[in-house]
């Protein structure tokens, strides 16, 4: 028997609810508001050609060289994205108050980030957060929504 037999199935997430629902409409003009890849009328799954055309640069990029980026990301990345969600001329970026680290997915973003101050939570993510914080025991989420 599996150790993990025992552990309780968490609760739906409600956008995801919406693909379920999606799949059980019988109505032919359907339409899916879920997450998630987009598809065909088939619902086979569409890469979108530009995606194509970038994976097809990578893979002919021979300076790629797989190693493992600094600790707090990659540095241009950091500031590109502080510039994103401060704006260029920010006085914070420009005095040097700024700092960023690079974290694999969202939800561990919002883990980091939780450890050490509230996180700023998109609205409609705002949910699944809150459930992530709780659960990785980092209390009950007081977040800042923008």
């Amino acid at each position: 028997m599996s150790i993990f037999a025992e552990v309780p199935q968490a609760p739906p997430v409600a956008v995801f609810k919406l693909t379920a629902d999606f799949r059980e409409d019988t109505h032919a003009q359907k339409v899916n508001l879920g997450v998630g890849a987009y598809r065909t009328d088939d619902c086979l799954p569409w890469v979108l050609p530009v995606v194509k055309k970038v994976e097809k640069m990578i893979v002919e990029d021979n300076s790629l060289n797989h190693e493992y980026l600094p600790i707090l990301g990659l540095p241009e990345l950091r500031s590109a994205a502080s510039k994103v969600a401060l704006g260029d001329d920010s006085p914070a970026i420009k005095d040097g108050r700024v700092g960023a680290v690079q974290a694999l997915g969202r939800y561990r973003c919002v883990e980091d980030r939780g450890r050490v101050s509230e996180a700023l939570v998109q609205r409609h993510q705002q949910h699944g957060h809150a459930r992530l914080r709780l659960r990785a025991n980092l209390g009950e989420p007081q977040c800042s929504v923008f």
